[in-house]
């Protein structure tokens, strides 16, 4: 009887392993996640751009007219 338990506490080990390797992967995952940014520049349309520009104040309104005209 005692041979039949100690055979089967290498597969609790196994899988105690998978358990615990799937929470550290997930948690690595969730800080990666949370790390990366939301939108890239590669994602923004020229004229988003031009003008999220022209509300922070980068430029002026008469520039933000004359970039929107090369734009078209």
């Amino acid at each position: 009887m005692i041979n039949y338990w100690y055979g089967h506490m290498w597969f609790g080990w196994f899988w105690m392993m998978i358990f615990w390797g799937g929470i550290i992967w997930f948690i690595v995952w969730l800080v990666n996640k949370n790390n990366s940014p939301q939108t890239t520049d590669k994602t923004k349309k020229p004229i988003d751009i031009l003008n999220e520009r022209l509300a922070k104040g980068n430029i002026t309104i008469k520039e933000f007219k004359e970039l929107k005209k090369e734009l078209k």
